[in-house]
């Protein structure tokens, strides 16, 4: 059969009989180009022993076409891949997306005040004082006995 033996990259279905699960997975694994293979069955055993022994990147259980999607790899065999990039997975994701990295400071800004919802003092049991050390400073607060200037920055590691 020639869409057996060569990489048919058209909307082709090749269906196949087999005797036995056994026959069926050699089938599928003897081909050079095995992208994908399926199988439509009622046992959930024969379900594990096909995925777990089918070495296709692509399995479908009870689907005709198994696609990949585009956040899993393509697991075709090197026979098939026609590339030296691989456009699905995580290096497809990485191509296609730009990433950005935001740094942020927040400063206390004049009129401006920004709550940020804590659980009540009876639930965390946090001293006044030890509240007091976890803020981050003003710019009128002495760090280390120092006074800073407005456009100072504290950096603590």
């Amino acid at each position: 059969m020639d869409c057996y033996k060569e990489d048919m990259l058209g909307p082709v279905l090749l269906c196949m009989q087999a005797e036995s699960l056994e026959e069926a997975i050699a089938i599928v694994n003897r081909s050079k180009h095995g992208n994908g293979a399926s199988i439509f069955t009622s046992s959930a055993v024969y379900d594990q022993k096909f995925q777990n022994e089918v070495e296709n990147g692509l399995v479908g259980i009870n689907v005709p076409v198994p696609l990949s999607l585009p956040f899993s790899m393509f697991n075709g065999s090197e026979a098939a891949f026609a590339s030296d990039l691989n456009f699905c997975g995580k290096a497809g994701v990485q191509f296609f997306t730009r990433i950005k990295s935001v740094v942020q400071q927040w400063k206390e800004l004049p009129g401006r005040r920004v709550s940020f919802p804590c659980p009540p003092p009876s639930e965390t049991e946090i001293s006044s004082q030890e509240i007091a050390m976890t803020q981050p400073p003003t710019y009128e607060s002495d760090v280390n006995g120092k006074a800073l200037d407005k456009h100072e920055t504290i950096c603590e590691a």
